[in-house]
């Protein structure tokens, strides 16, 4: 699956998880969280990273592409949208904080 596909869905899913979230928690608790998931991909844990945001989208209950349940099948591609989504958090939050 081409990069710009898990850009795209990242960017359908992410403002959305996001908005979900700041629903439940602070902003400041996500910000935090994004920090560890973040500072985790970072020092190469990309694996725990992407099940970890796959288990939060899900549980977020936002309605997301067919094309997330293939990314969740597969774990290279899931590590890549992992990344992704840390990327477009980052961005939104940059705005809020």
């Amino acid at each position: 699956m081409e990069n710009v596909k898990l850009n795209d869905l990242s960017g359908s899913i992410t403002l959305q998880f996001f908005e979900a979230m700041s629903q439940r928690v602070p902003i400041a608790a996500i910000y935090e969280l994004y920090q560890v998931l973040e500072g985790l991909y970072e020092l190469g844990a990309k694996n725990e990273v992407a099940i970890v945001l796959d288990i939060l989208i899900l549980w977020s209950d936002i309605q997301y592409p067919q094309l997330f349940e293939k990314v969740q099948r597969e774990r290279s591609l899931t590590k890549d949208f992992a990344g992704e989504v840390l990327t477009d958090l980052g961005e939104i939050l940059s705005e809020y904080l």
